[in-house]
């Protein structure tokens, strides 16, 4: 419908008449705000929510977004997303949606703050009629002033006296421009003053909008590839602060002032100056203009209460503001206060005001290189070692009074006086290390993200109590957030943090205010547990009435499993930054962590080069190896590799013939003709193909090496859902077809589909029952059961990351069932194609990066050749990834819109056709790219309905073909090194053996493909010989040629010599057998083994050397080395 087929007349608007051409529902709703801006401010706020939110979704309609029933706050940022709208623009929606909000709720009524919204929806309506209004037409330049009114307070009239000078064009005409002005609001006064007439009106336009939408939407939807890249341009152009309208005074007078006021801080830099006897006040926060220093007038200066503790340097919009601050550092210096204001203390040399900010009111930018462009820079000026920074958004009063009372030197004093030694909890040697190193990069470093990387099963969630009580107790961190990616990992945490006894024998929960996942935190908080989940949709994805989330909320944020969410994080390329949108290369978790000001550290068993790039390299490791080699994790034996007959031939269907597809979708079987031959092979097994034949082969080859019934539990890895449901009941079957003991609830499948799946891994971690879990995801990481003795992998997976955190569920110690290793069951070739993985990084690093964006930057003639042939690249990439959603109908519409091509004759016309004619090609096609991108993905595998059998299992030794190749090439490993020291002191001397040198060899073996559980299993193949040894049993095998005895028997045979060397005290002899089973659990025992979990409480080393052995503890520990492994004779 027309705007003049409407039956009742718009009413006149000075500001927003001309927006009737695009919707007449602007108009009614910005001529109300005219009618009110003045005489009921409240009225007027609200009329131009409505009318922001109106335009919202009419600029998302015609941009040809898909659009739902979603809330303001929404379509603003799905235009952010889509970048219909640039920072500027969003903001501006923001500041109308946010006082709109707080003017129904909170009934709020301000002039001022109602006049500045109706000049914030006038720069609305420029933007909206410049991107979407029709060609030739003019937009309004000046925005017409309300009326001056003798009833105005003083500060607004001022105010608008100045509107009314910048409306006329000289200041000689502003006498007519205010007679102007006021006739044509007293226009829209009565043309509303028939308020019966008004209403219905507006009842009328309502009821249309919704008409005029969907038309709209069906419009975009046609629009070309060429139209929608010329929206963007448009975009960009008018979305500009200077297209905006806005100027200078806006920069001062609006922008910093509600930035500051939205932070807490009371603010008028028209009203609230020093001229107009504005002063401290007891118990307010107050930022007061042109405050008076010995070196110039001060923009703002921030007082809580008395106390001046900072200032601040405002300067222009378009001028960069890091430069500034030697300004303001010249205000802090030789400041002398006046009247009852206060000194914060001081002074720091020649300072004596604390802390000092420039701002021109612009976001922060965190483009590398373009930080400088942020609109806040702060300087602490306490120490001449702190450098300015920006920051991401106004300190709160409150954050600020924290600053004052956070002294970096004082704790870290604490910190050194303190050592994580002196927290009686347990730490090990290496939980004591990580600490120490975050704290000394934190400290003496000042890094603000930092990685630490700990092995699966090592203690993070201790290290991590241990580190947030040491930050907070000492002052560095007055505020923790501790984000986790799952509800059950927050719950394990929280639960943690309620066990561990601390000092005085308390808990962290007992200590200090901590809010879990279910409890809202309060400004007494100071460790908040959250998902990041949650985070994202505080941060990005609030409701219209939730509050904006501080940036100074928290002071540290710690990510744990930070591995996970990041997967499509990438630094732009030289070539990319000069085409690309930096959102396309963050994730939305990304963007909620470095939200905040804070220090972020993250916590992983498994970092990728992704996990670096947010938090840099790690800043301390503790590797599985080395966790293996101290003792403190289980290695898992060669894993057996399950072949079946299918598995090792494949599937193979010839052309034509008839397929079984399930689609998983709509749960429907359907029969479809192979227009090609079809080969699946075993990496695809249970994902393209459902075999039952296969999941039964497999399934009835673990019943001869897996008990059901033993101490040990199963943890099963499935393709997806449906799988584990099959899997569930195939294993059922075939232990009971083998003779073994099936409880219903022995097998049980755990994953986000079971009913209560929380419950579920409580149950599989505490209980007797289940024995063997099967899982798709849920139960890959995070997960603590360490009565795990067997993993078996049904699914390939191609993520090096996600396999090790499988792994990382069956390494923990569980000394009650006598664990000493754990195996690994292979049915779909995973570990092979997973052994020589290295990181790699994707083509496509963003999928919002789409076809239609990037077919456009294909055929921009613009671009150099090396950015076009990167987009070519990433192109193809986009449409090998997808091709399996282009078949059926989709494929036969992909061949309409080609002219004839199918997606392999797609790629290859991308890949080998020059670059001008590829431009003209997209430009006849130029619906094709759209049509791509909507082909929803369709989960459809093929249904096998053949038998298979088992063929047996090989030990795979990785490059090694069998036992005794493995065995042989370690003799030859051995003998290469046989001249190295290590190799020397293992043995000649094994009384001088260290930890260190262990380690380094046990690395070094480790990086050729030997463990000590290689090696065993080898042994017991190819010799019959099934002894727990050790690394250096067999490599005095190699050399001294020294029968493999096991390395238990071996500390048996010690520990009596010595016990028969001498006449030991009753103590004396209970220790040596103390150490001996420190020998046999560490292979070696040094002053570290000793310093450590039990021997603690007597003093470690030191006391069992001074209270039992008086001074000889080195030497028997060497008699005991040389007793283990005596020296050739």
């Amino acid at each position: 419908m027309n705007p003049g087929d409407m039956t009742q007349p718009l009413p006149p608007s000075p500001n927003f008449a001309y927006l009737s051409v695009l919707e007449p529902l602007l108009v009614e709703y910005g001529a109300r705000a005219e009618r009110y801006v003045l005489d009921d401010p409240n009225t007027a706020m609200f009329k131009l929510r409505q009318f922001a939110e109106v335009m919202a979704h009419q600029a998302v309609a015609r941009s040809g977004l898909a659009s739902s029933h979603q809330s303001f706050s929404d379509t603003v940022r799905q235009m952010s997303d889509y970048r219909i709208i640039t920072s500027d623009v969003a903001r501006l929606f923001h500041d109308v949606r946010l006082a709109g909000n707080k003017a129904v709720h909170d009934h709020t009524s301000n002039q001022r703050e109602a006049l500045y919204l109706l000049r914030t929806a006038w720069r609305l309506g420029r933007w909206f009629f410049n991107m979407f209004g029709p060609g030739g037409r003019d937009v309004p330049s000046k925005f017409v002033p309300p009326p001056n009114t003798a009833e105005l307070q003083e500060e607004l009239r001022q105010q608008l006296d100045e509107l009314h000078r910048l409306y006329a064009q000289s200041v000689d005409e502003a006498k007519a421009a205010k007679e102007q002005s006021q006739a044509a609001y007293a226009e829209v006064a009565a043309a509303l003053a028939l308020a019966e007439e008004a209403e219905a009106r507006l009842i009328e336009q309502r009821q249309h909008h919704q008409e005029r939408l969907e038309a709209e939407r069906v419009k975009a939807a046609e629009a070309s590839d060429a139209q929608s890249k010329e929206l963007l341009e448009r975009a960009e152009r008018y979305g500009s602060f200077e297209a905006l309208g806005l100027n200078e005074l806006d920069t001062r007078k609006t922008l910093i002032d509600r930035q500051l006021s939205q932070a807490g801080w009371e603010v008028d830099s028209l009203a609230l100056t020093f001229e107009k006897g504005a002063r401290p006040l007891r118990n307010r926060n107050r930022a007061i203009s042109e405050w008076p220093t010995q070196n110039g007038r001060a923009d703002y200066a921030l007082f809580i209460g008395l106390t001046l503790v900072g200032v601040v340097e405002a300067k222009r919009y378009n001028k960069d503001v890091p430069g500034v601050l030697q300004q303001a550092k010249r205000y802090s210096e030789d400041y002398t206060p006046l009247d009852e204001e206060v000194l914060p203390g001081g002074p720091w040399g020649r300072y004596q005001l604390p802390f000092i900010f420039a701002t021109n009111g612009r976001p922060f930018i965190d483009t590398p290189g373009l930080k400088n462009r942020s609109g806040i820079w702060f300087t602490d000026l306490r120490r001449p070692t702190n450098l300015a920074r920006p920051l991401k958004g106004w300190p709160r009063p409150e954050t600020v009074s924290d600053w004052l009372k956070h002294d970096p030197v004082k704790a870290f004093e604490v910190l050194k006086r303190e050592p994580p030694a002196a927290l009686d909890v347990g730490l090990r040697y290496y939980q004591r290390e990580a600490i120490s190193a975050i704290e000394a990069a934190l400290l003496q470093d000042g890094q603000q993200r930092l990685l630490l990387h700990m092995a699966t099963g090592t203690g993070k969630t201790l290290t991590c109590i241990a580190l947030v009580y040491r930050f907070l107790k000492s002052g560095l961190f007055n505020r923790i957030l501790f984000l986790v990616d799952r509800t059950s990992l927050g719950d394990q945490a929280f639960s943690a943090m309620s066990e561990v006894r601390l000092e005085g024998l308390q808990p962290m929960t007992d200590i200090y205010n901590v809010a879990g996942l279910r409890d809202e935190p309060d400004i007494h908080t100071r460790l908040h547990v959250s998902t990041v989940q949650g985070l994202v949709r505080r941060v990005l994805y609030p409701g219209d009435d939730d509050p904006v989330v501080p940036t100074d909320l928290y002071d540290c944020v710690i990510v744990d499993e930070c591995h996970r969410g990041y997967n499509h994080d990438r630094e732009m390329s030289d070539v990319e930054i000069s085409f690309r949108d930096e959102r396309d290369y963050v994730s939305k978790y990304r963007r909620a962590i470095e939200h905040f000001d804070a220090a972020c550290i993250g916590l992983t068993a498994t970092p990728a080069d992704h996990t670096t790039e947010i938090f840099n390299a790690p800043i301390y490791q503790y590797v599985y190896r080395q966790a293996v080699i101290d003792g403190y994790l289980i290695d898992h034996k060669p894993p057996t590799l399950i072949e079946t007959k299918l598995g090792r031939e494949g599937i193979t269907y010839d052309a034509n013939s008839t397929l079984m597809v399930y689609d998983e979708t709509t749960s429907t079987v359907d029969l479809v003709n192979a227009p090609d031959e079809v080969n699946i092979q075993l990496g695809d097994f249970n994902d393209r193909v459902i075999s039952d034949g296969f999941n039964r082969a497999v399934c009835t080859e673990l019943t001869d090496h897996i008990q059901i019934n033993a101490p040990g539990k199963t943890l099963v890895f499935c393709a997806n859902d449906h799988h584990a449901d099959q899997v569930v009941q195939i294993l059922k079957e075939v232990f009971r077809e083998a003779g073994q003991e099936v409880h219903d609830d022995s097998i049980v499948k755990i994953t986000g589909a079971s009913d209560r799946p929380g419950s579920l891994i409580a149950r599989f971690r505490n209980d007797q029952y289940p024995r063997i879990a099967v899982t798709v995801d849920l139960l890959t990481t995070g997960i603590d059961v360490p009565r795990i003795t067997n993993l078996v992998f049904l699914r390939r997976v191609r993520s090096r990351i996600l396999y090790e955190q499988m792994l990382g569920r069956a390494t923990r110690l569980c000394p009650t069932i006598h664990k000493e290793h754990f195996r690994v069951f292979d049915a779909v070739g995973l570990y092979a194609a997973l052994q020589h993985k290295t990181y790699m990084r994707p083509v496509i690093t963003r999928p919002s990066i789409d076809f239609p964006q990037l077919a456009r930057e294909l055929g921009d003639p613009t671009l150099s050749v090396e950015a076009r042939q990167l987009v070519r690249d990433q192109l193809i990439a986009r449409l090998r990834s997808r091709r399996d959603r282009f078949v059926g109908d989709a494929l036969t519409e992909i061949q309409r819109l080609s002219g004839g091509l199918n997606v392999t004759g797609l790629i290859d016309l991308i890949r080998d056709t020059p670059a001008p004619e590829l431009q003209d090609w997209l430009a006849r096609h130029d619906t094709l790219a759209t049509f791509l991108e909507r082909v929803p993905y369709r989960t459809q595998s093929i249904v096998h309905e053949g038998g298979d059998v088992s063929t047996g299992t090989i030990t795979h030794y990785g490059e090694h073909l069998n036992a005794s190749a493995h065995l042989a090439s370690f003799r030859d490993f051995i003998l290469a090194m046989r001249d190295h020291e290590h190799i020397h002191l293992i043995t000649q001397h094994p009384e001088r053996l260290t930890r260190e040198v262990l380690h380094a060899l046990a690395h070094r073996a480790a990086e050729a493909g030997f463990t000590d559980q290689t090696l065993r299993t080898a042994s017991a193949e190819t010799y019959g010989v099934n002894a727990p040894t050790t690394l250096i049993d067999h490599t005095r095998s190699v050399l001294l040629d020294e029968p493999l005895i096991p390395h238990q028997q071996r500390v048996q045979g010690a520990l009596e010599r010595l016990l028969a060397e001498r006449d030991w005290n009753n103590t004396q002899r209970s220790w040596l057998k103390n150490l001996a089973e420190q020998f046999n659990h560490n292979t070696l025992v040094d002053r570290a083994v000793l310093d450590h979990n039990q021997f603690r409480r007597v003093g470690g080393f030191d006391g069992i050397n001074k209270r039992f052995f008086q001074g000889e503890l080195e030497t028997i520990l060497q008699r005991f080395a040389t007793a283990i492994w005596p020296p050739p004779s």
